[in-house]
Parts: C-alpha cells; structure tokens; sequence
C-alpha cells in the first residue's frame, strides 16, 4: 500500500494525505509525499542530515517538519528519498537521506512555497495515522 495520495481539494494549492501504522511511519510518509509533489526521479542517499525539533502539538510539528523539507531544498538545492524519523508528536529526531538537485536526474514538477496550516489535520484511525496537507504553490 502507498504511504501517501494527492488530493483535488484545493485550485492555487496542492493537497495530499499521508498515512502511517503510526506517529513516525506518518512524518516519513508526508515528508516523501511533500518531495513527491515537487520532483519525479531516483533520489539517491550520498547527503545525510540530522533534524531535531519540537513543538507544543503536533499539527505544529508537523508543519514545521516538512517546512524544513521545503527549506533544505530552497537553501541548498537538497532533495530527500529517506527519512529515519522518530517522534511522539511533540519531539521529532529524524536522519535523511538525500542528494543534490541535479535537472538532468530530477524532474521538476511544482514548486512548494509553503507548507499551510488550511485543512492540516492529523487523524487517529483504525488502521494507524492519517494527515492531511495542503501546500502552496
């Protein structure tokens, strides 16, 4: 089963759910969708970076962790295919996997200006975790 889906929800933005058995399974999963909306192609794990965060909720930290996505690929070019993510929903350690953007290897698709916090749900279901985001684009 895929991790994650895009959603039609929303005409200047992008959606999408994530799913996981649980908290840490959730972060992974939304952070490879967050990729997955701006780029297609093999992403390979030559960089490796460490993200430690916190927050009060975790609708907040979750926001906030994919907004480090976000900003790791504007500030230096980063993309991410693995994500090592540990959370309680108020803590999050993560190490990631990635590479440098290279256009010849990486097709872009959209570019994501921010992660939102419009219609950002984190939902407890009976098969795990599912969120929802929207980004905009």
């Amino acid at each position: 089963m895929k991790g994650f889906r895009l959603l039609d929800i929303a005409t200047a933005d992008m959606a999408f759910e994530a799913y996981g058995k649980d908290l840490n399974e959730l972060f992974s999963n939304a952070a490879i969708a967050i990729t997955s909306v701006m780029f297609e192609g093999d992403i390979g794990q030559k960089i490796i970076k460490k993200i430690e965060l916190e927050e009060d909720e975790d609708i907040v930290l979750l926001q906030k962790w994919l907004s480090e996505i976000v900003y790791l690929h504007e500030s230096e070019r980063l993309l991410f295919s693995k994500f090592d993510v540990k959370t309680n929903g108020r803590k999050l350690s993560a190490t990631i996997y990635g590479e440098k953007y290279d256009k010849k290897k990486h097709k872009f698709i959209i570019d994501v200006k921010a992660v939102t916090y419009h219609k950002m749900s984190i939902e407890k279901t009976k098969n795990g975790y599912k969120c929802t985001v929207v980004v905009d684009v």
